[in-house]
């Protein structure tokens, strides 16, 4: 299974980047692809995802990257790396005020 969720990085590209999937065989082997949003695991409508992932944190099951912007005056070039292709930071982006 391929799970699909934003593509933030390419929003602003004029062509989306071209995917090269070989069909035939993702559906001889009962593969899929799906997409999905967010907000209903985040929510608690869908699973456990806080408490699951708080609890994998916490084991070190899953490493959370960061990337530090420091001084509020820095939010505008650090909002605008989010959508260019190839910026510098990993995971999740913050600026230190």
């Amino acid at each position: 299974r391929i799970a699909i969720c934003g593509t933030i990085s390419n929003y602003n590209d004029a062509q989306a980047p071209k995917n090269e999937i070989d069909i035939s065989s993702m559906i001889y082997t009962a593969q899929r692809i799906e997409g999905f949003v967010c907000m209903p695991w985040l929510t608690g409508a869908k699973g456990n995802f806080l408490k699951d992932m708080s609890g994998w944190i916490n084991e070190g099951k899953v490493k959370v990257e960061e990337t530090f912007v420091d001084g509020v005056e820095q939010w505008p070039n650090a909002f605008c790396s989010l959508f260019t292709s190839g910026s510098s930071h990993t995971g999740k982006l913050v600026v230190r005020v």
